[in-house]
């Protein structure tokens, strides 16, 4: 299928790009990126195009700085400005250690991050049919999920592939066809990561039948994933949750959004298979686990995610952290107590304790009645005054020395 072929396709089936007034193109100047450029352009001659290329400092200058050349001399042919976007050098290989990925995903992912802080309506990357194709080869061959499976989608968010129907031989027909030079990546023909060892050595040699049966379990998977409902995600200020019934009775693509949403809530780096499976046993057997930035607690039906919080120390009267606030209230089943000078909010510790009219309690024994990782406790010099987690689904507790006073002239605190 030609690149125009392609483009039009995508046009019937996401319309909403002939809406958009404004779209960068991720341009790394080879003959797909170039390919979806010149028919982006004689497609849409109206819109507004911006080409970006990522360096990501991973080959050697001189190599670089003749493909950057290249690509401001394509994009300067089609009256466009390149814009450049660089990565220090070395930023790739720390990002990969730091999050125990491969330099091929870290350099995609610190692309992307740079793409989607671009101000525009949709970000087009030039994947083809034969990119779906690989991906689909090393899913297959690395156990993957039955979402990975699906494969590379026409759409996903911002991100818009409308040459996904073409094949590579497409993309450099049409440069050959219009008379433009494309920049050949050195470490293409190499086999330094597993995408180029499957390119060279497996989906070149793929016959149409057994490329069929791969696109036909990428479109089923990808049928069963349309189908297959969402789960629903209830969101507090620190915490979120879902309820157990309703992940048990999903299917594996509903189970699968669910737990990426729930890890990205709290997380930046993507969630890892053995990640996903610690966060799904929390679910399935009611367990209860510690992320880096969240702890997740399955007890009872209702499964909950919450944020993991620094110490602190704050009074009353300043400004209190994480959004929280202190608020007077007429819920007469609130706390009651006048704050003073010396009264100061702060997170629970081990060892806290408050007194209470059936005597004297552990913070952490009355939180985990309730399965609480922590709780908020408003202290002074003469103890612990307040005790604050119904905002995290726990019980507020008043120190018995003020209930004394409580009537109706007293003043109820609320903490949310």
């Amino acid at each position: 299928m030609t690149t125009r072929e392609s483009f039009e396709r995508f046009l019937d089936e996401y319309p909403i790009l002939k809406n958009a007034s404004r779209v960068a193109v991720a341009f790394s100047g080879g003959a797909d990126s170039l390919a979806l450029l010149y028919t982006l352009k004689t497609a849409l001659p109206e819109l507004e195009v911006i080409p970006i290329y990522v360096n990501h400092n991973i080959r050697s200058a001189e190599e670089l700085d003749a493909e950057i050349s290249l690509n401001r001399k394509n994009c300067s042919s089609m009256k466009l400005e390149l814009v450049v976007k660089t990565i220090p050098r070395g930023e790739v290989d720390k990002y990969a250690q730091e999050h125990s990925v491969t330099s091929e995903a870290a350099a995609r992912a610190l692309r992307y991050n740079l793409l989607e802080e671009e101000d525009v309506d949709y970000i087009l990357t030039a994947h083809t049919l034969s990119d779906h194709i690989e991906l689909l080869v090393m899913r297959l061959l690395t156990g993957s999920s039955l979402k990975a499976l699906v494969g590379i989608r026409p759409k996903r968010g911002r991100i818009l592939r409308p040459l996904i129907y073409s094949r590579r031989e497409d993309t450099e027909a049409c440069c050959y066809e219009n008379q433009l030079e494309y920049a050949c990546d050195s470490t293409n023909d190499t086999d330094f990561c597993f995408r180029n060892r499957v390119r060279h050595n497996i989906s070149s040699l793929l016959s149409s039948k057994a490329i069929d049966s791969l696109l036909n379990i990428s479109n089923n998977l990808r049928i069963a994933e349309e189908r297959d409902k969402d789960i629903a995600i209830s969101r507090n200020k620190l915490f979120i949750s879902i309820n157990r019934n309703e992940y048990l009775s999903s299917g594996p693509f509903g189970r699968n959004n669910a737990l990426e949403d729930i890890y990205s809530t709290f997380e930046v780096d993507r969630m890892s298979e053995s990640q996903k499976k610690e966060l799904e046993n929390v679910i399935l057997k009611r367990g209860r686990a510690y992320f880096k930035h969240f702890i997740a607690i399955g007890s009872g039906e209702t499964v909950c995610f919450y944020r993991r919080l620094a110490c602190f120390s704050c009074l009353l009267c300043e400004t209190l952290p994480y959004g929280l606030s202190l608020t007077k209230c007429d819920d007469v089943k609130a706390l009651s107590f006048t704050p003073t000078d010396d009264m100061f909010l702060r997170l629970s510790e081990e060892g806290d304790t408050i007194k209470l009219s059936e005597g004297e309690k552990k913070v952490s024994s009355l939180l985990s009645e309730y399965k609480l990782p922590y709780a908020f406790v408003v202290d002074s010099p003469n103890g612990i005054v307040a005790l604050f987690s119904s905002l995290l689904g726990g019980r507020d507790r008043l120190c018995r020395d003020y209930l004394k006073d409580r009537d109706c002239k007293s003043i109820f605190w609320s903490l949310n």
